[in-house]
């Protein structure tokens, strides 16, 4: 087998030399010119982008930091039994004497209704129609030892309902509905 190599090597060189036609390479300086400008453009790009890469690298580090530092478990902190809260009773309002009390409370529901027809942007302040604002007034009076009066009134005031308010209709004007309005006498007897 080895013979056989042999005669195959000594064979290509008998005949390869007289296939071969070397011919002298001719290279255009113009084109060698703008090749080796090329090759430099792009070593310069690979080390900017080795910059950058670099930099996005420090960045995720910076960043995972951040996040493992998020995670810790905060230091426990000296537990103190706290007292119990105590809800204060509603704000009331009363006179000279103490047989007559008037307690006000209401609700304030503010909304944006907010349009955008492709162009422009508009920002409408609203009352919401669900759940308006309203103000309340509940009053009691001790006229006797056996008679008091209680009153209960409440009145919703909703300028620009939210249902109502539009691109085309951007301040109908204001809600005003009285919502409770009672008296009432109490007697022991």
């Amino acid at each position: 087998m080895g013979n056989f190599y042999l005669a195959i090597g000594a064979a290509l060189i008998l005949f390869l030399p007289a296939t071969i036609n070397a011919q002298p390479v001719v290279v255009d300086p113009k084109l060698l010119q703008q090749l080796q400008e090329t090759i430099q453009q792009q070593q310069e790009q690979l080390s900017k982008q080795a910059q950058q890469l670099q930099a996005q690298s420090e960045m995720l580090k910076s960043l995972q930091k951040q996040v493992d530092d998020i995670k810790q478990p905060p230091a426990p902190q000296p537990t103190v039994a706290a007292a119990a809260p105590q809800t204060a009773p509603p704000a009331t309002i009363t006179s000279g004497n103490d047989r007559i009390k008037l307690s006000i409370s209401g609700q304030v529901d503010r909304a944006v209704n907010i349009t955008n027809d492709g162009y422009s942007t508009n920002v409408y302040p609203v009352d919401n129609d669900a759940s308006n604002s309203r103000v309340r007034l509940i009053g009691s009076a001790k006229m006797s030892d056996d008679l008091t009066l209680d009153a209960r009134i409440e009145v919703a005031v909703a300028p620009d309902e939210s249902s109502v308010v539009s691109q085309s209709n951007q301040a109908p004007g204001d809600f005003f509905n009285q919502r409770w309005a009672e008296l009432s006498l109490t007697s022991g007897k």
